[in-house]
Parts: structure tokens; sequence; C-alpha cells
């Protein structure tokens, strides 16, 4: 076995003693914060329990992940840039209690913070539902069940693909619902977190290309601050506060939804698809959304009102 030695020391048996120590340091950590990827059990609608399941591959360009069975948190102040005011509290209006979208024999399903489908109990027979992603072809979740709350795992944009079926008791299986994403003409709500101003600006074109790429009717919730400095350079989007989601309940009118932000703990990988330490604090946004991650400006609207002071002046902003 080649070796190689700098004054008289074998190298590669240290660097291999380093590496080892830092994973066996690693799986302590893991095993401490009580890391399970397969601690799944499965649920039923009858019980009230939700089975989160299901996890599409990463987008092009970003890292690697195993499919996850795990129950996915709400994002919390800690996980995101600028979350709520107390710790451990949803940094965004939730989503709708039951999936907004109504398919036949009583199933419903949407795309708010993943797939969602709900599967009636049945007395006889069995539903077999399916998730797919429509871009990478692969199946990320089947099972067969009486009646359940099925969610993916993954929060950000996928092209989902929903699928079920009535099985009887021969075990002979009839289609009942085939759906692929489109959001094209429907409501979709883009979910900004409130106390800051850099990010949300960073952030924003991402949101707007959304709407133009995907053609859907895009609604956009943030701070009531920010929104008179966007609002008429976007006619064509709407703008909302948090409060005006729960209010006006945008949430149960929604088809699909997203959070944008900065989530710090996201080990798993479920609010975005890679951290944005690799891509960019800024770009995280288009890697959310699926969309092109070019950086681009946002329109600001703001009245010209001419110079406020008619000689030579130097700005210096004491905050950023």
């Amino acid at each position: 076995m080649f070796q190689a030695a700098v004054d008289g020391e074998t190298v590669i048996p240290r660097i291999v003693s380093f590496y080892l120590g830092r994973a066996a340091k690693l799986v302590a950590e893991c095993e401490k914060m009580g890391h399970r990827s397969n601690d799944v059990s499965a649920a039923s609608a009858s019980s009230g329990d939700e089975m989160d399941l299901g996890s599409p591959l990463p987008l092009q360009a970003v890292e690697t992940s195993l499919t996850e069975l795990s129950v996915s948190p709400e994002p919390s102040a800690s996980m995101s840039s600028a979350g709520s005011s107390s710790q451990g509290t949803s940094a965004f209006p939730p989503p709708a209690s039951q999936p907004t979208q109504l398919g036949p024999h009583g199933i419903r399903f949407d795309f708010n913070q993943g797939a969602r489908v709900v599967l009636p109990p049945r007395e006889k027979g069995q539903w077999r539902v399916r998730l797919r992603d429509l871009d990478t072809g692969n199946i990320l979740f089947q099972s067969d069940v009486k009646g359940a709350f099925v969610s993916s795992a993954k929060r950000f944009y996928v092209r989902f693909g929903v699928d079920v079926w009535e099985l009887d008791d021969a075990g002979n299986a009839t289609s009942v619902l085939s759906h692929e994403y489109d959001c094209r003409g429907k409501n979709v709500l883009i979910q900004f977190p409130i106390g800051t101003l850099g990010d949300i600006m960073a952030w924003y074109p991402y949101a707007a290309r959304f709407g133009e790429v995907r053609g859907c009717t895009l609604t956009c919730t943030m701070s009531a601050l920010i929104i008179p400095l966007l609002k008429d350079a976007y006619p064509a989007i709407r703008f909302v506060t948090h409060e005006q989601v729960a209010e006006e309940h945008l949430a149960e009118q929604a088809y699909a939804s997203y959070s944008l932000g900065l989530f710090f703990d996201d080990v798993d990988n479920i609010w975005q698809p890679t951290d944005f330490r690799h891509v960019g604090l800024h770009r995280t946004a288009g890697y959310i959304l699926g969309v092109d991650p070019t950086e681009e400006a946002p329109r600001i609207g703001i009245p010209d009102e001419g110079r406020p002071i008619a000689d030579r002046y130097v700005c210096i902003a004491t905050q950023s």
C-alpha cells in the first residue's frame, strides 16, 4: 500500500485517524439529537394521526438526500432568519387544516406545504395512494390503507403527482384520481417572514418569477411596512399581511403555498432543498420555489420626489 512520509512520519494513518474521529463525533451528536429517519408509524384518518411520508429527490445542483419518513415540524423562530417574537412558535401562517382541493369519493388533496392527501375511512376494500415526482419519474410513496392523511416530508417546490385507486376485497384496483401538479390560474400563497427588510428585498424577485413562470394567481404575505415598497411595481400580484391570511381565510383558498426563510436547523432539508449557506442567502429562495436562481433586483415603487439637497452630498447608513 502506498504511503507518503513527511519528516519520517507516515501521513495516511494520521489522516484516516482524523476523519474516523470526526465521523465518530458526528454519530454521537446524531444519537444525542435523537435523529431517527425510520421511526414512522402508519396512521389512519379515523385515528386522527398524520402520516407524513415521501421525500422527493432534490432539484438539480443541490445535495442528494435519502427518502425521509418523519413528521416535519413547523418552521419556528429558531429556524427562520426573521421568525416570530417567541421561541418555538411558527414564523408563518399555518396551512388550512384540511387539503383545499376536492376530488371524487370525498378525497381531498392540495400542495400547501408539500403534497397532502386525505382519504376518508372505508368499511369495505382499501385505498391505494401514490405520490410521484413528475420531473424525476420517481415514486416517492405508495401504500394501501383504509383511510389516511398522507403528507410529503418536503415542503419546498416539487412537481408532485397524486394517484389514488380503490381496491376491492379481491385486490382489484380501479383508478379514481390521477392529478399532476399544475398551478396555472390557481391561487398560490408565498409567505415571507416579518421583522426584516434586506432578506425580503433579496427573495422577492424569485416569488415574482414563480408567478410569471407558473402562470398562477399569486398572493404574497409579508409585513405591512414593506408592502408599499412593492405593491405598485407588481400590479399583477396581491400583497397581504399575515393577519389578513387568517381574517380572509386565504389559506383555505390556496392550491399551493411555500414559505421563504433561512432555516438554520433544517438538517433534514424539509423546508429548503439545500442549505442556504451552500447556494447563497438570496438564491436559496430560487431553489425553494424551483425557479432560475439568477439574481435580479426588485422593482421598487417609490415616487421620485427629486433631490432633497441641491448640493452634492453623501449618505452614510448606520444600520444594515
